[in-house]
């Protein structure tokens, strides 16, 4: 992982933080910098209910707890996993491009949204996939992430405070029949993340 951008932005000093190093690691296959602008939306999967994978607990979640989170993608991306999918749901369509393991006990069934204010430096590319055990029980599964849309990782979301210092129009929603904050612009995506005229996301890389 490399810089390639100067990130004189809000969160760019965390850009190379160990901890966010070792999450897109884990997360992105060869990983790219960018910076995505103000007045960007972006959209996440969330969970309603949570499952302890060790003791099989459920518990609720709260709405805030959806933002609380580096994971994110573009509207254009989240749009054509909803809808491009052969998945019974939204939901479940989510879940398979994202590779959002059943094994760690979200039920997928919510999905956030937020606008930057800010300048924000981001990780993005391909999902990997992520091998992890089943829900209440020994035996392994993988969750294959899509190679057709990017993950963007945005150092220091996780942050409660910089959630509201960076981002507005924050809502959660259940996932219903379409997919809207209700703002419609979109922002000035940086090349590599804008929609080619198919619909789907350029993969060109800086």
């Amino acid at each position: 992982m490399r810089l390639t951008l100067d990130h004189t932005t809000s969160n760019g000093k965390l850009m190379l933080d160990p901890t966010v190093k070792a999450a897109v690691t884990r997360g992105i296959d060869n990983p790219s910098d960018a910076i995505i602008p103000a007045e960007t939306s972006l959209y996440r999967a969330a969970h309603a209910f949570l499952t302890d994978p060790k003791t099989g607990a459920v518990t609720e979640t709260r709405p805030e707890q959806a933002f609380l989170s580096p994971w994110w993608s573009t509207y254009y991306d989240f749009n054509q996993v909803a809808w491009a999918t052969e998945a019974p749901d939204l939901s479940e369509g989510a879940r398979s491009a994202f590779a959002i393991h059943r094994g760690w006990g979200g039920d997928c069934a919510l999905y956030a949204s937020i606008t930057t204010t800010t300048d924000l430096s981001v990780w993005y590319g391909l999902g990997k996939n992520v091998p992890e055990k089943d829900l209440g029980s020994p035996q392994m599964s993988i969750a294959f992430a899509s190679h057709d849309i990017l993950q963007i990782y945005v150092p220091g979301l996780w942050v409660e405070a910089n959630m509201k210092l960076w981002t507005i129009q924050r809502r959660v929603m259940a996932f219903e029949r379409t997919l809207t904050n209700g703002r419609g612009f979109q922002g000035n995506l940086p090349a590599p993340l804008r929609p080619t005229k198919g619909g789907s996301t350029q993969m060109t890389l800086f």
